[in-house]
């Protein structure tokens, strides 16, 4: 089995998850370049490393993003994955990535799953919250599969 893991933003938590499925699969980490270089000396060596240049379209969404998205597609089309297990943390640029990894089954983690967090941070008219929701309900409708990391994630008590 071939597992792609792509984060935009959980470093820790994927790298430990990519280290471990490295002990009984063959892996890739896709990692933007935004700080990535703090956690490379983490990564486990049997683990193939992509970094991608997120920085300078960190926040967009829209054609300017396409460079970014062809580099992820393209990587993870030369590696050929079993699945392809993404962290959902919202950045925009999953909206049009997810269907372009269609191709290939998905596995999503969602470490908040009800918007807003914290509370009182959404404004339903605002085009961040707009484009958030967009990005939640993608990364929703698109997986195979989903995880969560407790039966109340995310919920206010």
């Amino acid at each position: 089995m071939r597992v792609a893991c792509l984060t935009f933003w959980f470093y820790d938590y994927t790298i430990q998850m990519a280290n471990e499925l490295a002990r009984h699969t063959e892996v890739l980490l896709l990692l933007p370049d935004y700080r990535s270089e703090e956690y490379v000396e983490s990564i486990d060596p049997t683990v193939k490393v992509h970094i991608f240049g997120y920085s300078r379209y960190a926040g967009r969404f829209g054609p300017s993003c396409y460079p970014v998205l062809k580099d992820i597609v393209a990587a993870i089309d030369d590696f050929a994955p079993d699945v392809v297990h993404f962290q959902v943390n919202n950045p925009p640029m999953l909206c049009p990535l997810l269907p372009m990894l269609r191709k290939h089954p998905l596995v999503a983690t969602f470490h908040d799953i009800e918007p807003p967090h914290p509370p009182g941070e959404d404004r339903l008219l605002d085009a961040g919250s707009l484009l958030y929701r967009l990005t939640l309900f993608v990364s929703r409708v698109m997986p195979d599969r989903i995880f969560v990391h407790g039966r109340h994630s995310g919920r206010p008590w």
